[in-house]
């Protein structure tokens, strides 16, 4: 079987230090009426809440929370700022959103063909400014 490798930075690396991964976190939108998420915040060791960090909004986000798992974004972030080749980021893991319990919405489960209705591109600024005051709640900043 031909199976992808992972690149080095997979793997955390000696003396990196990892950061901190909340624990998992309910949003209920105010866009989509009775939409909920599921959602993590991760802050790396190296986050200040005085000083101003980068945000990255991951979709499908609970693919990508496990070190130990298929896609362990935490390493490869850890590592990448130890190396100094990208800068301190707040990152939010988010699933998609659960309309089960939404108002006359037909029973779908998972609203993936609702909020994906327009392009990707504009996606990810509505997420991030629906999930703003959570993150700065969970933060102490929205840097």
């Amino acid at each position: 079987m031909d199976l992808p490798a992972f690149g080095p930075d997979s793997y955390l690396e000696a003396g990196v230090l990892s950061g901190k991964l909340s624990e998992k976190l309910i949003h209920t939108s105010k866009i989509y009426d009775g939409m909920k998420s599921e959602y993590w915040v991760y802050v790396p060791a190296g986050y200040d809440p005085q000083v101003p960090a980068a945000a990255d909004v991951f979709q499908d986000g609970s693919g990508y929370i496990n070190r130990d798992g298929n896609n362990p974004a935490l390493n490869v972030i850890d590592n990448l700022i130890a190396q100094k080749k990208i800068p301190v980021m707040i990152c939010v893991f988010i699933n998609p959103g659960d309309v089960a319990d939404a108002p006359g919405t037909p029973p779908t489960g998972l609203s993936r063909p609702m909020p994906s209705s327009g392009t990707e591109r504009s996606k990810t600024p509505c997420a991030a400014r629906n999930m703003t005051p959570s993150v700065t709640a969970t933060t102490g900043s929205c840097g």
